[in-house]
């Protein structure tokens, strides 16, 4: 099955399918890349590597197709804060990705590189763990931290933190497929008045 995925309608691909390139493809095909895009990447990696004489290097079909991949995930930089202006940055995405790992990075590299006054909201009230291990990181580094559930909690809570550098939004996950629990995180995330909302997804995903 993954054999025809790989060549599609062209049957005479078969003849030069080497290991390498299929355990490309199907690392790909794995990993839940569309076939059209991974047979594409395939194909601008054989033409890479073939220029090189290294058509047979498993080693090298495998980096030249990873700086493919990673060629096509743009990078828009770091966030970026402005004097006497508080910047709110949220980040959402589906459960288990990591938010709040994140969250706690972004915090302690403000706070103890940049020396920025730096302030947490959570809404995953969902999962006490989440809310705690966020407390934990907030009393480590000294950082004041608020737990909202409503709307109206949010606001507030943006307005306590309104004298800070950064403020961070941790959210709960939501699946997009749940269309409730998306419209009650989008009325958080307006009172929030977030300058920049960032999706985390497993890189897997």
């Amino acid at each position: 099955r993954v054999k025809q995925l790989y060549n599609g309608d062209d049957q005479s691909r078969s003849s030069d399918l080497s290991d390498a390139f299929f355990h490309g493809f199907t690392d790909l095909i794995d990993v839940g890349i569309n076939e059209h895009i991974a047979r594409q990447l395939l194909q601008s990696t054989r033409a890479q590597v073939q220029a090189s004489g290294l058509a047979q290097d498993r080693d090298a079909i495998r980096s030249t197709l990873h700086q493919l991949v990673e060629d096509l995930l743009p990078v828009t930089g770091g966030i970026r804060l402005a004097e006497g202006k508080t910047r709110r940055v949220a980040l959402v995405g589906p459960t288990g990705v990591g938010k709040t790992t994140t969250i706690a990075k972004l915090a302690a590299n403000f706070r103890l590189r940049e020396r920025r006054r730096v302030g947490l909201v959570t809404v995953d009230t969902y999962r006490v763990a989440a809310v705690e291990q966020l407390r934990t990181y907030a009393d480590i580094i000294d950082l004041p931290m608020e737990v909202v559930s409503t709307p109206r909690e949010m606001r507030e809570a943006i307005a306590r933190l309104s004298d800070l550098d950064l403020v961070l939004v941790d959210t709960a996950g939501r699946s997009p497929r749940d269309q409730i629990k998306i419209q009650e995180l989008k009325s958080l995330l307006n009172e929030a008045r977030a300058d920049e909302v960032h999706l985390v997804q497993s890189c897997t995903a």
